[in-house]
């Protein structure tokens, strides 16, 4: 049935407390073990590193879900997150090509652009404070 999947809704989460369903679900000694096996985030289950790429991990055998290689054979993939301390996770979500559009907060999507573009915020209360 997968294979006839053609859009999919998905939550990214960051690699910490509070910021990943997945994270806050595990033992302390498997959320260490992740991160030293360079995970900066999650896809619905799915463990990435910071260029996007699934990390495979024992704890990816206990999570019930797509696989990395099956989100990313889905054509339109949108991903939702809330919290500027996701910022890494949905870059590297994008950039990685698993997530294809994204539904997010203005503050979130306006770190993500000066992360892109190098700039420094914007002050949101002036006039001349972009939109994006």
């Amino acid at each position: 049935m997968l294979p006839a999947v053609t859009v999919a809704v998905v939550g990214i989460g960051a690699w910490a407390r509070g910021l990943s369903t997945v994270f806050d679900a595990v033992e302390p000694e498997t959320r260490e073990r992740v991160r030293r096996a360079g995970v900066i985030g999650e896809i619905s289950g799915v463990l990435i590193d910071r260029d996007g790429s699934e990390v495979i991990s024992p704890l990816s055998k206990r999570i019930i879900g797509v696989t990395g290689q099956q989100l990313a054979a889905i054509k339109d993939v949108l991903g939702i997150a809330y919290g500027e301390g996701k910022v890494d996770a949905v870059r590297s979500a994008l950039t990685g090509g698993l997530v294809t559009s994204l539904v997010t907060h203005s503050a979130l999507a306006r770190r993500l652009v000066e992360s892109a573009s190098g700039s420094h915020p914007a002050d949101p209360t002036s006039a001349d404070a972009a939109r994006v």
